[in-house]
């Protein structure tokens, strides 16, 4: 486009490859008469966005409460836009909501089943490339899903107490959680003894049960002493896991990992040591 008076002129376009391209301007006076100009113009490839962070809640959430996570994202690409999606691990996704000038993105999300759940961030921009990121782990916990009760013993495979790597004994368990009517921190107690340990629970944060397994999180103290966070998995399934029950207790501090009897498993995997004797219950 060229102004009446002829001092300028404007034009775009849009380049589907990357490369160094030269523009040539060229101005005529329909005469015949006129002249060019060269400017050569550099297209770099479009870049992926990169998911930075997701913040989500860390304390337990109750089933139907709304769940948001915040995330940062960055672009080296000025100006490009974005779209963004959601998967929250309960099998739904939501588009989220988002700011290309803060570049973050918003979601909320409500879960109808207690579980322990991952949630995925995908940023795509204009061009179509696209990043992602986990966030790990929301916690949603349902009072009325069930309670859990067992006992018993395992055979405690070599590794698993830190104190004592190369011992393998039987250590022999006991557990309950509940949630009272109306109260949101389940009650109960956790014992579990091996030969130079003895650990007690203190009081519980969260008891989330979902299908054939109870996850329970709480503090604790060993031989009557000092603070210890701990998990236990219980699993109460003859049938969709070999046929047995089985349960995993992880103990903690600030030093690092005293006890895991599923030592190389990740955290919150429903890998578990079998019970040689006992049984664990979850009612509904």
């Amino acid at each position: 486009m060229v102004d009446e008076g002829g001092s300028w002129s404007s034009g775009s376009h849009t380049y589907a490859d990357p490369g160094t391209y030269t523009i040539v301007l060229t101005v005529s006076d329909g005469t015949g008469s006129g002249s060019s100009t060269v400017q050569y113009v550099v297209v770099s490839p479009n870049t992926a966005p990169t998911v930075t962070s997701i913040a989500a809640p860390s304390t337990p959430r109750r089933t139907g409460k709304p769940v948001t996570a915040l995330a940062t994202f960055s672009d080296p690409d000025i100006g490009d836009t974005h779209t963004a999606t959601w998967e929250w691990g309960d099998g739904t996704t939501s588009a989220g909501t988002v700011s290309d000038v803060l570049q973050t993105v918003l979601g909320v999300h409500a879960y109808a089943s207690a579980g322990i759940y991952t949630v995925k961030l995908t940023i795509t921009d204009a061009a179509g490339a696209s990043g992602s990121r986990s966030y790990q782990y929301t916690v949603v916990y349902d009072p009325h899903a069930g309670a859990v009760t067992g006992g018993g013993w395992i055979m405690s495979p070599a590794g698993s107490y830190a104190p004592n790597p190369s011992m393998a004994r039987k250590a022999t368990l006991e557990v309950s959680a509940r949630y009272r009517r109306r109260s949101h921190t389940p009650e109960g107690e956790t014992e579990f003894k091996l030969t130079g340990m003895d650990f007690h629970s203190r009081s519980y944060d969260w008891l989330v049960v979902s299908g054939t397994t109870a996850r329970i999180r709480g503090a604790g103290t060993i031989n009557g002493r000092g603070h210890y966070e701990f998990m236990v998995t219980a699993i109460d399934d003859r049938v969709g896991h070999g046929g047995v029950d089985k349960f995993r207790i992880r103990i903690w501090n600030a030093a690092g990992v005293v006890y895991d009897n599923r030592r190389d498993s990740e955290g919150y995997s429903e890998d578990a040591t079998v019970l040689g004797g006992g049984s664990i219950v979850i009612h509904r």
